[in-house]
């Protein structure tokens, strides 16, 4: 009850008649009904960049490496599965030139959807509004790298991205461990507060 449901989210949408694709019940019944309030937007609410037609800016290349870099959440990995449907998984990363590394258990739905389709796309995204959201889409093929070695070698220089003193790094992989290595083909970004 109370939360507030941003109608800027629906433009260009009219929210009268607008109706839910599964029951066609109206929008402002069904979100009474969960105890959301729809505010008014008027045209003297400061933040526009919602409106039809406001398009978003784009990162440049230096940009997006620096976004990337820094880290802003876990970027969210998207392989298809043998039934055709897209399986997206939140994970830590680390970016080294024109390659993504990914760590996680081996074994798992991820790396058999990698191992019969290796085309991905990675998704990470900041900011909290309309004016400030910015985020990059990565696409590319994955390899996944289970020996040991490899592991404990990526293992390593992730933590060396984090800032870990060199003396307190890994010395061994942790057993069931892999990271799937994403090599970029294409960067596509966007910036609402540019």
């Amino acid at each position: 009850r109370g939360r507030v449901l941003d109608s800027r989210l629906l433009a260009p949408y009219e929210l009268e008649g607008l109706r839910c694709g599964a029951c066609s019940a109206n929008v402002l019944s069904i979100t009474s009904m969960l105890g959301f309030t729809i505010p008014t937007v008027t045209p003297e609410t400061p933040d526009q960049s919602w409106q039809a037609g406001s398009m978003p800016g784009s990162l440049d290349d230096d940009a997006i490496d620096t976004f990337l870099d820094s880290k802003p959440g876990w970027i969210v990995l998207s392989s298809i599965g043998p039934d055709g449907y897209p399986h997206s998984v939140p994970l830590g990363y680390f970016r080294d030139g024109d390659r993504v590394y990914l760590g996680c258990r081996d074994g798992t739905t991820k790396i058999r959807n990698i191992e019969q389709n290796p085309k991905v796309s990675l998704v990470i995204e900041d900011g909290s509004t309309m004016s400030d959201i910015r985020g990059v889409m990565i696409q590319g093929n994955a390899t996944v790298h289970r020996d040991a070695d490899a592991v404990l070698e990526l293992m390593r220089a992730g933590a060396r991205r984090r800032g870990v003193a060199e003396d307190e790094l890994p010395t061994a992989s942790r057993p069931g461990s892999a990271y799937i290595e994403v090599a970029i083909e294409r960067r596509i970004s966007w910036d609402y507060g540019a």
